[in-house]
């Protein structure tokens, strides 16, 4: 972790605490899609966000980035570079989004303005014409007129990526957050891309936030882990303990699903709850093979286990 002049540990990047989004609808119904998420990336750091498809992972994002629906609800504390963020006026929102904070869509092809090349769209984002072949450059991709004079659809699926990894990078924002970057890769191509965001957070000193479903994915990728289960983020920690001695039963049998080698691949047994249908207790007690009667009737809280690794499971209670 980075440190100040005095040899102390600078403060965090960006602290999370209390995250708490809503889903407003009919009748003024609130669904929590997040609740309670509390974190902190250091500067400079490459951090993981898993789970499976629906925790909130994509929402927990966009609220990050002040990008959330009219019909969300977010309350909590969001702090940027020792500023809060959360909940302040889009104007003031406008001037961090992509200067200090900068989201790499899921998908290019949608992300990509469909009409202009990518070398205007790069020279929009740096608000200069200067430095775009280096920027494109830094994201993997050889400034070719073929790339410069195109446009998006006239690019591989791989080529768009690197254009939207390039417009993040467009304005040197302290912080990027990439959501599933690695889908639809092979392992190759998943090597490439975390040895590209190891190498800019390195050289740039950016930090990253990745958000991935796949563990394995993100394995080679992070500095921490932060796993998420309906809504809330039930184990954090350094990436190399949380995937290899994890303490959350969600994880443990989140990563026995991961390569087989072969062999049948383990399933978790029943489906992660939906919004309007999230049991008492801990809402992972349905589906676990540890649970204890505590768990159908409390909600468990965050346990500090071994310095920076928390938990938020009974079994960790003592």
């Amino acid at each position: 972790m980075p440190s100040g002049a005095s040899g102390e540990p600078s403060e965090p990047l960006l602290q999370v605490r209390d995250l708490a989004i809503d889903l407003v609808g009919k009748k003024n119904r609130a669904l929590p899609v997040v609740s309670g998420a509390s974190f902190e990336i250091p500067r400079g750091a490459v951090t993981g966000l898993f789970g499976e498809s629906g925790c909130g992972k994509t929402t927990l994002a966009l609220a990050l980035m002040g990008l959330l629906a009219p019909r969300y609800r977010a309350r909590g504390s969001v702090r940027l570079n020792g500023g809060e963020i959360l909940n302040c006026a889009e104007r003031q929102l406008e001037t961090l989004r992509g200067a200090q904070i900068a989201l790499i869509f899921q998908d290019p092809m949608l992300a990509l303005n469909p009409v202009l090349r990518v070398r205007s769209q790069l020279a929009e984002a740096m608000r200069t014409k200067a430095g775009v072949e280096d920027t494109l450059r830094r994201a993997g991709l050889e400034p070719s007129a073929r790339i410069l004079d195109a446009y998006p659809h006239q690019l591989s699926g791989g080529e768009r990526q690197r254009v939207l990894i390039a417009l993040a990078l467009a304005r040197r924002p302290a912080l990027v957050i990439a959501d599933e970057p690695f889908t639809a890769l092979d392992s190759a191509r998943v090597s490439e891309l975390s040895s590209l965001f190891r190498g800019l957070s390195a050289s740039l000193g950016t930090a990253f936030l990745l958000i991935d479903h796949s563990p394995a994915a993100l394995a080679r990728s992070v500095d921490d882990a932060l796993v998420m289960y309906a809504g809330r983020i039930v184990e954090r920690g350094p990436a190399g303990a949380v995937m290899t001695a994890p303490l959350h039963p969600y994880t443990a049998a989140l990563l026995k699903c991961v390569g087989g080698h072969g062999k049948p691949l383990p399933t978790i047994q029943g489906n992660p709850p939906g919004l309007a249908g999230r049991p008492p207790g801990c809402a992972f007690h349905p589906r676990c093979e540890r649970r204890e009667p505590c768990c159908a009737r409390e909600e468990p809280a965050e346990y500090m286990v071994e310095g920076r690794r928390a938990v938020r499971c009974f079994r960790y209670a003592g």
